[in-house]
C-alpha cells in the first residue's frame, strides 16, 4: 500500500509540476525583540499573480517569536526548470509603519528534485502585481537582500511615528478636571498647599512641640486682651 501511494504523488508530479514550498520572512524592530503585544498587532498576507486560474491564491500568516520570525508554509509554487511563480507580500501593523510594505517575490523552479530560487524586490503602493514578464520594458525594483537563512526582511521605518489608536476617553480625575489643572499649574499647586499648610500647621506643632503650641496660644491671647485694654481706656 506505501509503494502505491509513492507511485500516486510520482504520477502527479509529473503531470503537474507544482511543489508545497515555504517562504519565509522576518521582522527586524532593531533596538528590541517583538513582543506579545506586537504579534497581534502585526499581519502578513501573500497573493498569487498572474496566475492562469480563476482563484486567486492567498495566505495570512503572523509573527511566531521573539526574533519577528514568520512563515508562509506549503505555498503552491511550480518546480518546472526556469518557470516562475511570483507573490505579492503585504505587510501591515498597527503598531508600527513597516518597511517595505510591499514586496514582490519570485520564486524560480529548478526543478522537481532541487531546491527553488527565491528573489524579492521592494514594490510600492498601486504596483502590488508588477512587473509582469509580459511587459517588454518593465520597471525596475529594488531588491531585498535575503538573510542566512533565506528570510525576507521587513524593518521598522525610523522616520515616522510609531501609530496609537487607542485613545483613552475617561483619563480619570488626575489626568483632566479641576484637580488636574490645579496639579499642573505651579501657582495653583503652591496656594492650595499655602492653605492646607496654614490649618495643619497648629496641629503638628501641638503634637511636635506642646510648650511652643501653648506660648503661642498665650502670645494671642495677650494680644488680644491688650486691644479690649486699649479701647475701655479710650
Amino acid at each position: 500500500m506505501r509503494y502505491i501511494f509513492a507511485l500516486i504523488l510520482l504520477l502527479c508530479q509529473l503531470v503537474n509540476p507544482c511543489l508545497a514550498f515555504d517562504i519565509k520572512g522576518r521582522l527586524d524592530l532593531k533596538l528590541r525583540n517583538v513582543s506579545n503585544h506586537d504579534i497581534m498587532r502585526t499581519q502578513f498576507k501573500i497573493y498569487r499573480i498572474n496566475d492562469d486560474s480563476n482563484d486567486i491564491y492567498s495566505l495570512s500568516t503572523r509573527l511566531e517569536s521573539a526574533a519577528g520570525e514568520f512563515t508562509f508554509r506549503d505555498v503552491p509554487i511550480d518546480t518546472g526548470l526556469n518557470q516562475t511563480t511570483y507573490f505579492a507580500l503585504h505587510s501591515s501593523s498597527l503598531e508600527f509603519n513597516l518597511k517595505p510594505n510591499r514586496i514582490l517575490i519570485e520564486v524560480i523552479g529548478s526543478g522537481a528534485d532541487a531546491e527553488p530560487t527565491v528573489k524579492a524586490y521592494e514594490n510600492k503602493f498601486g504596483r502590488e502585481y508588477f512587473p509582469s514578464p509580459d511587459i517588454l520594458f518593465p520597471e525596475t525594483l529594488k531588491p531585498v537582500e535575503l538573510d542566512a537563512e533565506g528570510r525576507i526582511t521587513i524593518t521598522v521605518m525610523n522616520k515616522q511615528p510609531i501609530r496609537r489608536y487607542i485613545i483613552v476617553r475617561n483619563p480619570g480625575i488626575l489626568s483632566s478636571g479641576p484637580i488636574a489643572s490645579i496639579l499642573n499649574s505651579r501657582l495653583k499647586l503652591a496656594g492650595v498647599i499655602t492653605v492646607i499648610m496654614m490649618f495643619v500647621f497648629p496641629f503638628l506643632l501641638e503634637k511636635l512641640d506642646p510648650e511652643t503650641a501653648k506660648a503661642v496660644r498665650q502670645q494671642k491671647f495677650e494680644k488680644a486682651n491688650a486691644k479690649y485694654l486699649t479701647k475701655d481706656k479710650k
